[in-house]
């Protein structure tokens, strides 16, 4: 009786909606990784696991989508950046910026950026563009800006500054690891 009574006096439960499936049109996949992080070593291996995957379903519009963080921590930034530059260049890949990326390019023009993305792993950034550790010791933070330009290869600069930055794109993005299992999205 106390539960008849309840309902009549409480609101309706209202049906939570069915959560939205992801799809493409027939004939399109879409293949996405994020946080390289200068792992230039596991960015080739997921490369090659998304051509393997992408070879084993057959015909399709494929486009590569990488989520920024390129750079910083790992041992290779350029390579990664050189690699994403040359996929980029087959018109089947979409990079978005992402922080790291956007702190390397201000921090070539300010010394408050540049002290910043050296404490978030712009030093391995600036070393794999060769940058030697004694010209990182006992440099102040005008002598290392002046050496990232000078070491940077200007082709590099305008590329990245095409990229979509995170926030000014309709994308919102998630962190995934570069070790993670490859993602996809498919029509199917």
């Amino acid at each position: 009786m106390f539960n008849k009574l309840r309902s009549l006096f409480s609101s309706p439960v209202a049906e939570e909606p069915l959560p939205q499936q992801a799809s493409l049109p027939a004939g399109k996949r879409v293949y996405a990784i994020g946080d390289i992080h200068g792992r230039l070593d596991l960015f080739e291996q997921l490369l090659a696991r998304i051509d393997a995957d992408d070879a084993s379903r057959g015909a399709a519009d494929t486009t590569l989508i990488l989520l920024g963080d390129l750079v910083d921590r790992g041992p290779d930034s350029r390579g990664v950046i050189e690699r994403a530059m040359q996929l980029m260049a087959t018109g089947k890949v979409r990079i978005l910026a992402g922080n790291h990326e956007e702190m390397m390019l201000g921090s070539l023009r300010d010394e408050e950026t540049m002290r910043h993305f050296l404490r978030h792993g712009g030093r391995e950034t600036l070393f794999s563009y060769g940058l030697r550790g004694e010209e990182y010791s006992r440099g102040n933070l005008e002598e290392i800006i002046e050496r990232a330009n000078a070491l940077v290869p200007p082709i590099t600069l305008p590329s990245c500054r095409r990229w979509k930055t995170r926030s000014s794109s309709a994308i919102t993005c998630s962190s995934m690891p570069a070790s993670a299992p490859v993602c996809r999205l498919t029509g199917r």
